[in-house]
């Protein structure tokens, strides 16, 4: 008798009698993997258009490193790769395959591990490609080595191909910096040779840079807080022309007008450079002039043609009436980068990366930024601000308009055109972001309060004149690709004023903050705030790239030294740099008290003092600097004659005791009014080495 419940007797009975059951509904099916095509494997683009590789000709060693291509784009690593990486690698086998079928290589019995890098070869030599591609091509051909399809004999072939084809060594990067994206040689005779050799100093252009990008970021945000405190105008911007009616109806409602019929105030400035265009503003005034500014029309006659003045525009677009545009992001992250932040981290950066200490009262005292880099895999800090300055103060002002807490929604990475909007000969640059920047750096209420800010801060007005200078050059390459279809290596050689094809990069940015701030890290300090690790700076950034850095390391003992060794006779270097390493570890900066009472000294009193035998206290006043600038000048200036009377002494002490006062004036706080009063007092300071030259050693 059987005892079965009648469910289970049932489900008993399907599984003896092989018919389906309920549950098979709900049940996946087994996974199974394509059967690998032997002669083309069809891809998708990131733009959505299809690519295929193909191999055309038969050949045995060929079709087996194809198999495993084809395995190894069906492979679990590959299946784990972004969208947007996979298209990276099927490129680079696809240009593999093109190469044997359009050269005709043959891979014989005896040649049969060649293929790879002579292919590699073509790329670097006749390419002039910079990176091998096996890098790429490899990895493919490695994932798929244990396809069931693969034979024993052809896995072994794989294996020693790929012990064979190690990818060559790629040369070391060439940094890039703002100073080399200003270097265009016609800059010379536009901004004189002092200004354009100042371009060399990434220190100088860095700090004129940071003041110049934080001043324009704080003038749009003034103007759009003037725009966010009127009512949204609602305008459907997918139908063509939209900017026509959104223009007319911006400058009806708020622009405001002198009587010579220019823009009254900053925002109605800014409105008439983002909307209107360069060749319609003439015609346009004169039609405010007769109508006024209602029924502003659609279309101008200007010439005996009927124009638009109106374009798209970049701050004021109805996409931004909410929330920041892209040239306010791109002028953020441009900021963030003089931290040395990786730009690969930048566009992921949050509000909450960010400390800001306030006053009871609400000012801020200071800015800091702790992100996580993710090329090292650690947290880095910045360095931090004091709320004073104007970069702190436009971060400050450009995080409390966020309504989100990222900082960015445009891509800041992208490098836009370099266009700025002026009237030639055969065509008109593009309306963008960058020429939006262009405009409001000519503005002369701009120029002059860019000017205070950087008297204030002590920079120079460096970035603004070489920025502007730029428009002393020719055609842009966006339009000479218009107007010819070449190439940008042929622009640079066929255009006698050529300018940058793109603007320069958040990378430019950073490796320019770098190099600026070289000699304020030393390996033995705490905290490094660049975002590398000090062996990186001492390899990678120290080097002769970096201007400033070759210009402080031993400005003085290179040109004592190039006369002692080439004029003289050869001294003893070991010994001057042991002498000078040794004063300086001996050496600590008193900071200068805050007494009241007034004490006159000789210059030639006691400046520096002995703190026991080991330590050589050096005051940190006004005095004691300006007794190191005259005594290095003197040094400069008289050492030719206390060379030709007194060599040893000018071995023993001179060169030792001018690298050590060089050095020691980087570290005091005093040297830069001392250097603005030596100026005035040098004529009248007595010289110091008259006595010297009495007598001959």
């Amino acid at each position: 008798m059987d005892d079965t419940e009648p469910f289970s007797t049932s489900q008993r009975d399907y599984a003896v009698d092989n018919n389906e059951s309920p549950f098979d509904a709900v049940l996946l099916l087994e996974s199974a993997k394509l059967p690998l095509q032997s002669k083309n494997i069809v891809y998708e683009t990131i733009s959505g258009t299809k690519n295929a590789i193909k191999l055309k000709k038969e050949n045995t060693y060929h079709e087996i490193i194809f198999k495993a291509c084809s395995s190894g784009f069906q492979s679990d690593w590959f299946s784990g790769l972004s969208v947007r990486s996979k298209p990276a690698y099927f490129d680079r086998v696809r240009k593999f395959f093109d190469w044997i079928n359009d050269s005709g290589y043959d891979t014989s019995d005896k040649g049969r591990y060649k293929v790879l890098k002579a292919y590699e070869a073509y790329c670097l030599n006749d390419r002039n490609l910079k990176s091998s591609s096996l890098v790429w091509i490899n990895t493919v051909i490695r994932e798929g080595l244990y396809c069931r399809s693969i034979s024993e004999p052809e896995l072994v072939f794989l294996q020693t191909l790929l012990s064979l084809s190690q990818p060559a060594k790629a040369p070391e990067p060439e940094p890039v910096t703002l100073s080399g994206w200003f270097e265009l040689p016609w800059l010379r005779s536009v901004l004189g040779e002092q200004t354009y050799l100042q371009l060399e100093s990434p220190r100088m252009l860095f700090n004129s840079f940071r003041a110049t990008i934080a001043i324009t970021l704080i003038y749009l945000l003034e103007q759009r807080k003037r725009w966010e405190f009127s009512s949204e105008i609602e305008i459907d911007t997918t139908h063509q022309g939209w900017q026509y009616d959104w223009n007319r109806a911006l400058l009806e409602r708020y622009g405001k007008f002198t009587k010579q019929f220019d823009p009254e105030d900053e925002f109605s400035h800014l409105l008439w450079l983002d909307l209107v265009t360069p060749t319609g503003q003439k015609a346009l005034k004169e039609k405010i002039s007769k109508t006024g500014l209602h029924r502003l029309p659609r279309r101008i006659r200007n010439k005996n043609k009927d124009t638009t003045p109106w374009q798209k525009p970049t701050f004021f677009h109805p996409d931004y009436q909410t929330r920041y545009s892209h040239v306010e992001e791109l002028l953020c992250a441009w900021l963030v980068a003089c931290e040395a932040v990786q730009p690969t981290d930048i566009p992921k950066l949050r509000t909450n990366n960010y400390v800001r200490e306030r006053t009871s009262s609400g000012r801020l005292i200071a800015i800091e930024c702790t992100y996580y880099k993710g090329r090292s895999g650690s947290f880095k800090q910045s360095t931090i601000h004091m709320g004073s300055d104007p970069w702190a103060q436009a971060m400050d002002r450009y995080m409390k308009g966020l309504s989100e807490p990222s900082l960015f929604k445009t891509n800041v990475v992208r490098q836009d055109s370099l266009s700025f909007q002026k009237i030639q000969k055969r065509s008109l640059s593009r309306h963008n972001a960058i020429s939006l920047l262009f405009k409001i750096w000519m503005l002369p209420s701009f120029q002059r309060r860019l000017e205070s800010e950087l008297k204030r801060i002590k920079a120079t007005p460096l970035f603004l004149e070489a920025m502007l200078a730029l428009v002393h050059g020719d055609e842009n390459y966006f339009t000479f690709y218009n107007r010819t279809g070449k190439s940008a290596e042929e622009y640079r050689k066929i255009t006698p004023r050529a300018l940058p094809t793109h603007v320069f990069s958040l990378t430019h940015i950073k490796n320019t903050a770098v190099h600026a701030g070289t000699d304020a890290y030393r390996e033995a300090d705490l905290i490094n705030y660049h975002s590398h690790t000090s062996l990186t700076e001492r390899t990678s950034y120290l080097t002769d790239k970096n201007k400033e850095w070759v210009n402080q390391a031993g400005r003085i003992t290179r040109l004592v030294l190039h006369d002692l060794q080439n004029v003289v006779f050869q001294p003893s270097i070991s010994a001057i740099d042991q002498s000078v390493h040794d004063l300086e570890l001996r050496t600590r900066v008193s900071a200068a008290t805050n007494s009241n009472d007034i004490v006159t000294h000789p210059l030639q009193g006691r400046t520096v003092e002995s703190e026991g035998v080991d330590t050589i206290v050096v005051s940190d006043t006004s005095d004691t600097a300006l007794y190191f600038i005259h005594y290095i000048t003197q040094a400069e200036k008289m050492l030719p004659k206390l060379l030709a009377v007194r060599p040893d002494w000018v071995e023993r002490e001179l060169i030792v005791q001018v690298e050590w006062m060089t050095r020691t004036l980087t570290r005091m706080q005093a040297t830069a009014s001392a250097q603005k009063s030596y100026q005035e007092l040098a004529d009248h300071l007595p010289p110091l080495f008259a006595h010297l030259l009495e007598t001959t050693e």
